[in-house]
């Protein structure tokens, strides 16, 4: 029988009050992340997506009302002839991978029971973008669509290829894992590095160190980027202010890895890490270019997945990208994140949809003919719902 209840959270001052709850199911998932974080969502809704509104669904069980599930999603609309209301995932748009629906262990079956009822019953949506959805969430998502018997469309693809390294006991027994190559690929460059100066990697760990080391690494990640080119949803304004507020909770929750490399007296590469629940995500790094050739980014990726086994960490996560070095430098395994957009039969829907895949297509026509060349912004391409919106890329 099921007896799971589904209430729901819409107003941004009681988003608070969860707070506690929030975590307490997050670390009972099958796959904790701190993309999923009540710090992380909260921080989006007010840096990242201000005139959002938040739409979080809460299952709760028996009589105690114990929280067994929660989907943190977000209603915008959009303006004009159309007019059409779209439901998404809090926390997309500045770096989130896997994003899901959160589930305590043992009570799979019926939370997302009660939880696909309440979301494909409720009329206040038209359509439904997941961005980078956990895969297992957008297979619940699909087949709860498929078996819904109402009048609803779906597409859905691979979002990206997301290499990551399930963690031994100790460096030593995950370096046997590596090929012999890249074992000692990492011993020369250490030896070359150290060649030229005392070498020092420095880990933050205050709120007070926070400003230091944030300058530091958009630097470092400036010039990653003129070197490497290619897009940094890290560089724009609303993904900056986001980082900049995030770091300091991270950092006031023991869940920031921020490392810095300093060669005598000058900082050559910079790792920006986060840790929850035996999890690291490795979200952005950053580089001096006149010190690449000794690998210096290489090197403090090393070093922070040396860190996370000493930890006691079970995975490293090097997120979205399936460069080839991931897997040939790292014995990297791989998983994939998908992109799931769902609407209602409608016309105005039918033709907003229609809309933006040709607007999908279109830019991706821009990058083949002009690669490396910034896209033209559109009056609302940093509005409601950007990250999830239909690209041919996602889907």
């Amino acid at each position: 029988m099921n007896d799971v209840t589904v209430t729901l959270v819409t107003d941004r001052v009681g988003l608070p009050e969860l707070r506690q709850e929030w975590t307490d199911l997050l670390l009972d998932t099958a796959r904790p992340s701190v993309f999923m974080s009540w710090e992380w969502m909260t921080t989006w809704l007010k840096e990242f997506r201000p005139g959002a509104t938040p739409r979080v669904l809460m299952a709760r069980r028996g009589p105690d009302g114990e929280l067994v599930g929660l989907a943190p999603f977000y209603e915008t609309t959009s303006y004009g002839p159309l007019a059409v209301r779209t439901l998404g995932f809090m926390g997309a748009g500045v770096g989130a991978d896997h994003l899901a629906v959160l589930v305590r262990r043992g009570f799979e079956t019926q939370t997302r029971a009660a939880l696909a009822e309440r979301l494909l019953a409720d009329d206040r949506w038209d359509v439904l973008e997941f961005p980078r959805t956990e895969h297992e969430t957008a297979q619940w998502l699909e087949g709860a669509v498929s078996a819904s018997g109402r009048r609803l469309a779906s597409i859905s693809g691979t979002a990206d290829v997301c290499p990551y390294i399930p963690l031994p006991g100790s460096w030593e027994e995950y370096l046997r894992t590596l090929r012999s190559d890249a074992r000692k690929d990492l011993g020369r460059r250490w030896r070359r590095l150290r060649e030229h100066g005392d070498v020092v990697i420095e880990r933050v760990h205050t709120v007070d160190e926070l400003d230091h080391a944030w300058s530091i690494l958009l630097a470092l990640h400036e010039k990653r980027r003129q070197v490497m080119g290619g897009r940094s949803a890290f560089t724009t304004g609303r993904a900056l202010a986001f980082h900049r507020v995030f770091l300091q909770r991270a950092a006031e929750r023991g869940w920031l890895r921020l490392y810095l490399m300093r060669v005598r007296d000058r900082y050559v590469a910079a790792e920006y890490c986060l840790s929850l629940g035996g999890k690291v995500a490795d979200l952005q790094t950053g580089f001096d270019p006149e010190w690449s050739r000794f690998g210096v980014s290489t090197l403090l990726q090393g070093h922070s997945i040396q860190d996370a086994i000493a930890e006691g960490a079970t995975e490293y996560d090097l997120l979205r990208g399936g460069e080839a070095y991931k897997q040939q430098r790292w014995a990297a395994a791989l998983r994939s994140d998908k992109s799931l957009v769902v609407w209602k039969r409608r016309p105005q829907v039918i033709a907003l949809i229609a809309a933006r895949r040709w607007a999908g297509a279109a830019v991706a026509e821009f990058r083949r003919k002009w690669p490396g060349r910034r896209v033209p912004r559109t009056p609302d391409s940093d509005g409601p719902a950007a990250e999830g919106r239909v690209h041919a890329a996602d889907i």
